[in-house]
């Protein structure tokens, strides 16, 4: 009896040992962490390749506002993705840089500008690709429907806001009732804006009349006929008129003649007014379309071209008080004064 005695208590010394390393065991993975089996897998990072056009303030708008966009939606810069950057000061630097682009075959491109989508066109046909910044898709050769996407590139638009470029000339030039435009007619962009300036026209019973223009010599004698007898000059942004542009303006301010402009930049050099896209608000749109082609809510095809909602109407203050024009009470807080 006395050994069965011990056998039993050296059984039970041998269960309370057992629980008491089980015990220990348990606290130490408790507070030390996932055991080897149950490590924490690393984040996967998604790889963005972005093509810009050109080193323009509205490329830095469009970027910032694509930024804005991915981490509203939990995507962060070194985190869970990569943007690589790289920026071209023309079309061929943009073909190069473009192969490069693809070559490091990331989850998705982002093109900021017309000639880094056509050149990302010319590059791939199977990295989904989202533009921003692209006037006319169709016309630029990217897509052949604007509602349904036919390959791998969908994005944002920037088309010239016509309607409110004029509905604004309308409301800074009281009476406005005639309008004269004048543009290079070998330029499909400028050819595309005096089209829609006819049209648009309509719809604010004004008359338009289109004055064309191919070499600097035919410009000055479009010019003299677009100026005499008209309410104000539309001038849309070519290379031509860019050419000329200080030339337009004397001779406007010598007729006392406004000038509303498709370019902010012809604003800053004294024409009066514009009314121009929100760069970052197309920057938002696109980085909203990225997001939710990665996270699987759509595939490109099933994302139409965006169009932007928002204009910022442009008034450069010097020409308004020259012209002794005034921006109605109404819209003062609307609109950005250029002195």
């Amino acid at each position: 009896m006395k050994h069965s005695h011990k056998l039993l208590s050296f059984a039970s010394f041998l269960l309370c040992a057992f629980m008491l390393l089980s015990l220990v065991t348990g606290c130490s993975s408790e507070e030390g962490g996932a055991t080897p089996d149950e490590a924490p897998t690393e984040i996967p990072v998604i790889s963005i390749g972005i093509l810009s056009s050109e080193a323009s303030k509205n490329s830095e708008d469009i970027y910032g506002g694509i930024v804005t966009a991915l981490s509203a939606e939990g995507y962060e810069e070194g985190v869970n993705i990569k943007l690589d950057m790289k920026k071209a000061e023309d079309f061929e630097q943009c073909k190069t840089l473009a192969a490069d682009v693809v070559s490091a075959t990331p989850d998705l491109i982002l093109a900021l500008g017309e000639d880094a989508a056509k050149a990302l066109k010319e590059a791939t046909d199977t990295i989904p690709v989202i533009f921003a910044g692209v006037a006319d898709p169709i016309e630029a050769g990217l897509l052949t429907s604007c509602e349904k996407p036919d390959k791998n590139f969908t994005g944002v638009s920037d088309y010239v806001p016509v309607y409110q470029q004029l509905d604004f000339a309308k409301t800074l030039i009281p009476g406005a009732k005639n309008f004269s435009v004048l543009y290079c007619g070998t330029e499909e962009n400028s050819i595309l804006t005096a089209s829609l300036a006819a049209e648009e026209s309509k719809k604010l019973s004004m008359k338009c009349t289109s004055y064309t223009a191919t070499t600097e010599r035919e410009f000055n004698s479009s010019l003299a006929k677009a100026l005499d007898k008209t309410d104000f000059l539309y001038l849309p942004e070519d290379a031509l008129t860019t050419a000329k542009v200080s030339d337009v303006l004397k001779a406007a301010s010598k007729s006392k003649v406004p000038v509303i402009s498709t370019s902010s930049k012809f604003v800053d050099s004294g024409a009066l007014a514009t009314s121009i896209h929100d760069y970052e608000e197309i920057g938002i749109k696109a980085g909203s379309m990225a997001a939710m082609y990665l996270k699987g809510l759509k595939t490109i095809q099933q994302m139409p071209v965006v169009f932007p909602d928002i204009c910022l109407n442009v008034v450069n203050g010097k020409t308004l008080k020259t012209l002794k024009l005034t921006v109605p009470e109404d819209i003062k807080n609307t609109i950005v004064i250029d002195e």
